[in-house]
């Protein structure tokens, strides 16, 4: 059951036009470079002590 003029529901529309609204100008990230550069920190992090 779904009640309609709820402030709630006021709130989720302008969350979802400010959500929809979001840009970015960076370039997308390479999942993987940042995964193996993530691994390797972790590696030399927790790398055993001679």
């Amino acid at each position: 059951m779904r009640l309609k003029g709820l402030p709630v529901d006021e709130v989720a529309d302008v969350a979802r036009r400010l959500l929809d609204s979001l840009v970015t100008s960076s370039a997308p990230r390479d999942r993987e470079a940042v995964a193996a550069k993530a691994r390797e920190r972790s590696a030399r992090r927790f790398a055993p002590v001679a």
